[in-house]
């Protein structure tokens, strides 16, 4: 999979604390590993790995207050990652998740989102005329 990036949707933009981040993360998958970023000019605040031992998947990902990419070579990766940061995220932010080639609709990630409907929205193509 190309990379895949979850952000905030609505004109409120959604910041969450970094440390609530890597304590949800390593609250989900103990062994993630975390790698602050120091540089002021960076778009990331942390660059996060996980490589879960009894998972077919491992994750590589940035880390914004304002949303996550990540990276993820399974459709059960994609689908855990997603439904894992929908959960922490409160609900009063919608959520899109899109991929950089935008080989698929935006999908909108509510907080009962299943891995079918992942799945489904991975199938609709890119439709640019409706961004035109």
């Amino acid at each position: 999979m190309s990379v895949a990036h979850i952000i905030a949707s609505s004109d409120d933009s959604l910041k969450l604390d970094t440390q609530y981040f890597v304590e949800e993360l390593q609250k989900r998958w103990p062994e993630a590993r975390v790698h602050y970023i120091t540089d002021p000019r960076a778009n990331s605040l942390l660059q996060f790995r996980v490589d879960p031992s009894d998972e077919d998947y491992g994750i590589l990902g940035d880390f914004a207050a304002s949303g996550v990419s990540f990276q993820t070579h399974s459709m059960s990766g994609i689908t855990a990652f997603v439904q894992w940061f929908r959960a922490i995220v409160p609900s009063t932010y919608e959520l899109i998740l899109y991929d950089t080639p935008l080989s698929h609709e935006p999908i909108k990630l509510t907080q009962d989102i299943t891995e079918a409907d992942l799945i489904a929205g991975f199938k609709i193509p890119f439709d640019m005329s409706k961004y035109e």
